[in-house]
This record gives structure tokens, sequence and C-alpha cells, in this order.
């Protein structure tokens, strides 16, 4: 038997060296198609969310929630199933924040603020929004502004100066802080009148590195300005992808 013959003899398909090239072949058509359903899953969720954010500029609200609720489920389920539980400000979980960030604008628009309220809130909540300052800085924003403009002017002025401690140079956000503020004392002042046992609104505890001392002392200089009434949220959608 020549060296051509030898090179054409099959080896058993029991053979440990045929085992090891169907499992080794197995092993790399199962990746293909984990990595391929996992990049068309992710592909779904990103065509869903460019979608929604047409339907949105278009006015379609209604439709516009149910694919940013659609792709914000299933991003989070991808990330659950491939990934188990993320520490907070990974990558993949701020994608999830910018998705119910527009979800928020959607309930905006609805007219439903107070769920809006809640879907930025639980932003907030699951922390790691220091790797995204500026998405970290819109939330509190535009949850002090809503807090605001239903005269919640306690829960306005808690998220308003962690506003304007991350951005102090924002004029709009130091407006609005200076408005509630004004509300608070405001509030405080008609009802010593009736002798609540309120805590003044200067020994309330800071939440940030601004002190309320030097808020009001802002407040003060800037006496002649004219706050509008009507601030506008921050209406714009935050990139996904």
């Amino acid at each position: 038997m020549n060296y051509r013959e030898i090179s054409r003899v099959k080896r058993p398909a029991n053979s440990p060296s045929g085992n090891r090239t169907s499992l080794i072949r197995l092993a790399l058509l199962a990746g293909c198609v984990l990595i391929f359903s996992s990049c068309s899953s992710y592909l779904a969720d990103g065509i869903r969310v460019a979608w929604a954010k047409q339907l949105f500029r278009q006015g379609s609200y209604q439709e516009a929630l149910l694919y940013f609720l659609d792709a914000e489920q299933n991003r989070s389920q991808n990330i659950q199933r491939q990934y188990g539980k993320l520490p907070p400000g990974d990558s993949k979980l701020l994608v999830l924040h910018r998705i119910r960030y527009n979800i928020g604008l959607v309930y905006i628009a609805l007219g439903q603020s107070n769920v809006a309220i809640d879907s930025w809130q639980s932003i907030l909540d699951r922390g790691g929004l220091d790797a995204d300052k500026t998405l970290q800085f819109t939330v509190l924003y535009n949850i002090g502004l809503l807090y605001s403009q239903a005269g919640r002017n306690k829960e306005a002025r808690l998220h308003l100066v962690r506003a304007v401690d991350l951005r102090p140079e924002h004029n709009d956000a130091r407006k609005a802080l200076e408005l509630s503020l004004r509300h608070l004392k405001q509030n405080q002042l008609s009802q010593q009148s009736q002798k609540d046992d309120k805590i003044p609104i200067e020994s309330l505890p800071s939440q940030s590195g601004i002190g309320d001392e030097q808020i009001l002392h802002y407040i003060s200089r800037q006496a002649n300005y004219r706050f509008k009434r009507d601030a506008k949220i921050q209406q714009v959608l935050r990139n996904d992808w």
C-alpha cells in the first residue's frame, strides 16, 4: 500500500480523533448560532428604537410608546440572559437607561407627568449614571421641573440642587431652582402665622456641594430677574446605539 492509498483510509467514526473533530464542529456551529441570534436581537431592538423616535417626531405618541417599551423589555431580557447581573454604570445598562429616558418623554407628550417621573426616577434608583453625566443632569432637571409645575417644591428642590451641582453654568436649571426656593420660602412665611412647626428652608440639609445660603444669595442678586413659568422639559431623544 503506497502513501496515497494510506491517505485515503478513513478513520472509524467512533475514533477519539473523529469524536474531537465532531465536538469542535458542533461547538463552532453553536457559537455561530448564538452570535447570530444575539446580533440579530440587538439589531431588532435598534430598529424598534429608531422607528419609535420617528413616530415620536411625527406625533404618534401611543405607537412610539409601544415600540420603546418593546425595545426596553427585549434588551433587558437579552442582557439578563447573556450577562446576568451587571455592575451599575455598565455601558449595556446605560443603553437601557437612555431607552427609559425616551419612554419618559413619550409619557410627557401623552400628558402623564406622574408616570414620566416614575420612569425617570427608576433610572436614578438603579444608579450608575455617573458614567453618563449628560443623561444624569437631564433626568434630574426634568424631574425637578415636573415637580415644580405640580407644586411639589420640596421634591423639585432636591432634584434641581443636584442638577445645578452637576452643571452650575446651566442658566435654566439655576432659574428653576430659584423659583422652587422662592415658593418654599413663601409657603414657610404663610404658615408661620399658623405656628407651623416645619423646619425652615435654611435648615434643610443640602443635597450637594452647593449650600442653601449660597443659593439664596444668588436669588437675592437676581431679584430683578423675572423667571418664565413656562420652562420646558428638555425633550431631546437620547442616542442609544
